[in-house]
């Protein structure tokens, strides 16, 4: 009897330490493998134009135009993007060391680096189980939108390290009378930080900040001590949002102007009736079930709840997208994944812990979810990269090389800073170069545009010998599809015969 019960024993043991060494090698593994991905030498539209905004270039500016100072980051910021700008200025410091398109990117992953790690420490503190916490950590991986702002040179990943430094406070507050206000007022000095990324992140913050208010100002301190601490917490994010608002969101009227190639429930409140939506709102509803019926609040569960109402009745009058699957959302999924894994994580610990049979198979099960998502998040491994065609065109005749606005920014990039910047002189750049700025380009051309109407534009074009620009690809369904071929998803290529 004593020899079965060792032998349970060990056997339980080493199942724990197999599934413990599981788990860090496919993280391991699952960060190695999107981490490829920043090597990537392309920039596209998006991209380029982060880069040149922390450049303090604008993005239509001359080629060679000298690298301006913060405050032409700040000005850029102002009129060229949507978003605070916290980012800009953080690449414009990381590109004083490097700006190579590998450098560049690692920015983005740093943020997802801490996202994830601030992830597995947020859980481990609900969970009490770092191995546990470790395993469902993996979800990151699974969500393209979520693994995607890893290795993209945009603010994603620094919202995403944002959304869950801002869940930890709200962790850290819960218990009131045991505070330790020196770590909430660092939390808060990186939390206003990191609040810059984008605006909706501000939106967030400022809910979750209301929720530990309301907390404080019901507790049993004295009111003075109330204001007090609440003024003490809440005042890096007050200085930080004041200054951003006189420095960006006041100059930024475009942010609170509908884009039209994003989904608002404004325009069609059916919207939310289609099958992916329709389940998403189901797990809200379970998740209101869940805060209302437990005796213990959760207030991680009452802030995602509040966050997607909020961005709900936003897309309702114009002034936010509502789709919870798009990367411009992740500030609505995020809050809802990691509650669930919460509440997963909670109603599965003894079961995960104590059957190591079941252990083994669903580490089998992460390993092959983890290889499906390696598909995945090897987007950007294509044979065909515009740097590799541009080194073997042929540039002795001297060609003439036309690329439109949207692929202005790249081509700059690309020759300036990029891989082709030691081939300059052999190219010819900018000399042999038309790049369109966004004032003249072809913005009349779209697939809804009868053929007729975009001849005579597209003649004009004719003279070049080269025709770089992803705004032209549905040119290639014309007649001269021949003449086209697609580089990558962005980017589409006309040789001239």
């Amino acid at each position: 009897m004593f020899r079965s019960r060792l032998n349970s024993i060990l056997k339980n043991e080493l199942s724990s330490i197999t599934f413990k060494l599981g788990i860090s090698i496919i993280l391991f593994i699952s960060l190695f493998l999107i981490s490829l991905n920043i090597q990537y030498p392309y920039l596209w539209f998006d991209e380029a134009a982060t880069f040149w905004i922390s450049q303090g270039i604008k993005i239509d500016a001359e080629p060679l135009t000298k690298v301006g100072g913060i405050y032409d980051v700040i000005e850029n910021n102002k009129f060229l993007n949507l978003d605070p700008g916290g980012f800009s200025i953080l690449l414009h410091f990381w590109s004083k060391i490097n700006t190579s398109p590998t450098f560049l990117r690692l920015l983005p992953f740093l943020f997802y680096l801490g996202a994830q790690i601030v992830f597995i420490l947020l859980l481990n503190k609900r969970l009490k189980n770092i191995h546990l916490s470790m395993f469902f950590s993996l979800i990151l991986f699974v969500f393209p939108n979520f693994y995607s702002s890893a290795y993209e040179l945009r603010a994603y990943s620094m919202e995403l390290f944002s959304i869950l430094l801002t869940m930890y406070l709200i962790e850290m507050t819960k218990d009131l009378k045991n505070i330790n206000y020196r770590k909430i007022y660092i939390l808060s000095v990186f939390i206003s930080i990191s609040i810059t990324s984008r605006y909706s992140t501000m939106i967030f913050t400022v809910i979750a900040y209301g929720i530990i208010s309301y907390n404080l100002l019901k507790s049993d301190f004295n009111f003075k001590s109330k204001i007090a601490k609440i003024t003490f917490i809440t005042l890096p994010i007050l200085i930080v949002s004041t200054s951003v608002y006189i420095y960006s969101y006041r100059f930024q009227k475009n942010f609170s102007e509908k884009l039209h190639y994003l989904n608002y429930l404004s325009t069609d409140l059916k919207t939310i009736m289609n099958l992916g939506n329709l389940s998403y709102i189901l797990l809200l509803v379970i998740l209101l079930k869940t805060y209302i019926s437990s005796p213990k609040k959760n207030n991680l569960i009452l802030l995602t709840i509040l966050v997607n109402i909020s961005f709900i009745f936003l897309s309702i009058i114009d002034k936010y997208p509502w789709d919870p699957i798009s990367t411009r959302c992740n500030i609505i999924l995020l809050p809802v994944v990691f509650c669930f894994c919460t509440i997963i994580g909670e109603r599965s610990k003894k079961y995960i812990e104590y059957h190591w049979t079941k252990r083994t198979i669903l580490l089998l099960l992460v390993f092959i979810l983890n290889i499906f998502s390696y598909k995945l998040i090897n987007k950007f491994d294509k044979p065909a990269e515009l740097y590799t065609f541009l080194i073997n065109y042929n540039f002795n005749d001297k060609p003439k090389i036309y690329a439109d606005r949207w692929s202005n920014v790249s081509i700059r990039y690309l020759y300036e800073y990029g891989n082709l910047k030691t081939y300059k002189v052999k190219h010819s750049y900018p000399r042999n170069f038309k790049l369109m700025n966004s004032k003249k380009y072809l913005n009349t051309i779209n697939k809804t545009i009868k053929w007729y109407k975009i001849q005579k534009q597209m003649d004009q074009i004719n003279d070049y010998d080269l025709v770089i620009g992803p705004e032209l690809t549905h040119y290639t369904s014309q007649k001269n599809r021949k003449n086209w071929f697609l580089l990558n998803k962005e980017l589409s290529i006309y040789k001239r015969k």
